[in-house]
C-alpha cells in the first residue's frame, strides 16, 4: 500500500509543479474541496545574527549552522544586552563570553562542512562565514555611542541593492541593530527623497528580537523608523528555553534522547554543544549561570541541577533560547511567518494593531507541540555532519487541496501523499491544530472534532454543536524515519458551512 501511494506521490507531485497542490474534485456528500496553490515559503530573504554570546545563544548558533543552507547569513555580530557586555573604559566586562568564540565555533564547523555540501551546495564555506563575523556595539549595554564593524555590516547590507527581505535577528539588545539604522539616517536625512528612500528600506526590514533585551527598540528603532516590521518573541523559554521542563512535549529535551541523538562528544562541532552538568566552565560567567557545574546547589551530589528553572538531570537539554528567531525561517511547509495566528516552529504570531509588529502570546500562542518535531528535523542535520542521513527531504501534498468547506455533521476524509527521490519510507501523521482554529469553545462540552488517523489518511468527524463560520485547521506531516527524519507539513484549513 506504501509503495502505491509513493507512485500516485510522485505523478501528483509533478503535477503541482505545473498546476497546484490541490485536485479539483467538485463536491462530494456536501463536501466542497476547493484547489489552491502549493504554498512555498519565500526563500528570497537574506539574515544577519546578532549576539550577545550566552550559552544558549551558542547553542542557538550550531543549530543555524546546520540550517545555514536556508539562512542566507549575511552577518554574525558580537552585541552586547542588558544582560552581557565587553567593558570599555567606564565600565567593567560583565558576565563577557569574549569576542572569539564565533570564530572557534565556525573553526568546527569547517571540519562538518564537506558532509554537509554533500546534502546541499548552499551550505556557506568557514571562511565565507568568518569574513562576516563582526564585533558590534559590544562595550556596554544600549551602547550607540560609534560605528562600529558590526553596525557599519548592518547598514551596508539595508542600503544594498536588494529588495529580498533582511532579517534581522538580535539574540541579544538592538542596540548595533539601532546604531546601523542611526548611521543610514546621519547620512541621508538630508536628501531630498530621504522620506521615500527610508520607507523604501524599511519594507525590506524585518527584525526579529528574542525578548527586549536592551532599551533601544523602545527609545529609537520604534519611535524613528515605524514601518519597519517587527516579530517580538517576549517568552518562549517556556518551550525551548531553560525553563522548559515539565512540559507535555518535552521527551526530545530529556537526557536520554539528547544523549543519543544531539551530544556526540565525537562529533567536531556537536562537541560544543552545552547540556546540563556537561563539566563545561563558560568563562566570564557569574556561579549562578554555570549550568554545566554542580555549583550553588544543595546536593551537589544527586546528579541533578537545581536553580530557579527547575531541577535537571545531567544531560538534559540547556536552552535554545534565540532559535525561534530563524526556526521560523525554515522551510517545512508550516505557514505561521506569513499568516497570522498559523504556526510555525518559531510560534504563532499575531499582529499588535497598535505598532504593526508581530507579537507571541506565550501562555496561549506557543505550544510545545513543535518541540519533538524540531529535534527530530535537528537531529537528522547531526546525522548529515557525520556523512549519513538521506540526502533529501521528502515533500508533501493533501490530495484535497489545503481549503475545505463542509456542512455540519459531515465526515471529511483527506489523504497526505509525501515523495522522497531518495526511496525511503515515509511516516505519516495528522494533527489538529487548536491554536491557529476559530471556533466558539464551551468549558462543559466538547466541541473540537474527531480525528481518526490511519497512517496517511485523516477521518474527521464534526460535532452537532459545531457552528457554521468554524474554521478548523488541521496539520498533514510526513518525515523519512520514524524517529528521525526531515519533517514536512501541509496546513489544510476546514470551514463550516450552512
Amino acid at each position: 500500500m506504501k509503495k502505491f501511494i509513493k507512485i500516485i506521490g510522485w505523478i501528483l507531485s509533478g503535477l503541482c509543479l505545473f498546476s497546484s497542490c490541490g485536485i479539483q474534485i467538485g463536491t462530494e456528500k456536501n463536501v466542497i474541496y476547493s484547489e489552491e496553490k502549493c504554498y512555498q515559503r519565500d526563500m528570497n530573504f537574506r539574515t544577519i545574527i546578532t549576539t550577545d554570546g550566552e550559552c544558549d545563544d551558542q547553542n542557538s548558533l550550531i543549530h543555524a549552522f546546520l540550517y545555514a543552507d536556508q539562512l542566507n547569513i549575511k552577518g554574525i555580530i558580537y552585541t552586547s544586552s542588558i544582560l552581557h557586555w565587553g567593558g570599555d573604559e567606564k565600565h567593567a566586562p560583565y558576565r563577557d563570553y569574549g569576542t572569539h568564540w564565533i570564530e572557534e565555533y565556525i573553526d568546527h564547523y569547517a571540519k562538518v562542512y564537506d558532509n554537509l555540501k554533500r546534502h546541499s551546495s548552499k551550505f556557506p564555506t568557514a571562511d565565507y562565514l568568518k569574513s562576516i563575523t563582526k564585533v558590534g556595539n559590544y562595550s556596554y549595554k544600549n551602547d550607540v555611542r560609534f560605528s562600529t564593524e558590526g553596525s557599519n555590516l548592518i547598514a551596508e547590507e539595508i542600503l544594498r541593492e536588494d529588495d529580498s527581505k533582511l532579517y534581522l535577528l538580535a539574540w541579544g539588545g538592538c542596540n548595533t541593530i539601532a546604531r546601523a539604522l542611526m548611521s543610514i539616517e546621519e547620512e541621508h536625512q538630508n536628501d531630498t527623497d530621504w522620506i521615500q528612500y527610508k520607507s523604501k528600506l524599511s519594507q525590506k526590514i524585518v527584525i526579529s528580537m528574542i525578548s527586549l533585551q536592551d532599551s533601544l527598540y523602545t527609545e529609537y528603532i520604534s519611535k524613528n523608523w515605524k514601518d519597519i516590521s517587527v516579530i517580538v518573541n517576549q517568552a518562549q523559554f517556556g518551550k525551548y528555553g531553560f525553563n522548559w521542563k515539565g512540559g507535555k512535549y518535552d521527551d526530545t529535551l530529556k537526557a536520554a534522547w539528547q544523549k543519543k541523538y544531539v551530544l556526540h562528544k565525537d562529533n567536531p562541532l556537536l562537541s560544543l554543544y552545552h547540556s546540563y552538568l556537561d563539566g563545561v566552565e563558560y568563562p566570564g560567567e557569574q556561579a549562578s549561570a554555570q549550568f554545566g557545574l554542580d555549583i550553588n546547589d544543595s546536593d551537589p551530589n544527586d546528579g541533578k541541577i537545581k536553580n530557579s528553572m527547575g531541577t535537571f538531570e545531567q544531560y538534559d537539554f540547556l536552552s535554545e533560547g534565540d532559535s525561534p528567531s530563524f526556526l521560523m525561517l525554515i522551510d517545512n511547509g508550516l505557514e505561521g511567518i506569513d499568516v497570522d495566528k498559523v504556526g510555525s516552529w518559531g510560534g504563532y504570531y499575531v499582529t499588535d494593531a497598535e505598532n504593526g509588529a508581530k507579537r507571541i502570546d506565550y501562555t496561549q500562542k506557543y505550544r510545545g507541540n513543535f518541540i519533538p518535531d524540531i529535534s527530530r528535523d535537528f537531529a537528522e542535520r547531526i546525522r548529515w555532519t557525520e556523512g549519513q542521513g538521506s540526502l533529501h527531504t521528502p515533500s508533501l501534498m493533501v490530495k484535497e487541496g489545503k481549503y475545505v468547506r463542509v456542512k455540519k455533521e459531515d465526515i471529511v476524509t483527506l489523504t497526505a501523499i509525501g515523495t522522497d527521490l531518495d526511496g525511503d519510507e515515509l511516516f505519516y501523521d495528522w494533527e489538529f491544530d487548536d491554536t491557529a482554529s476559530e471556533y466558539e469553545r464551551d468549558d462543559f462540552d466538547d466541541v473540537s472534532p474527531i480525528l481518526k488517523v490511519n497512517d496517511n489518511v485523516a477521518i474527521i468527524t464534526f460535532r452537532k454543536n459545531t457552528k457554521a463560520g468554524d474554521v478548523y485547521h488541521y496539520y498533514a506531516k510526513v518525515a523519512d524515519d520514524e524517529i528521525l527524519g526531515s519533517v514536512k507539513y501541509v496546513d489544510v484549513k476546514i470551514e463550516i458551512i450552512e
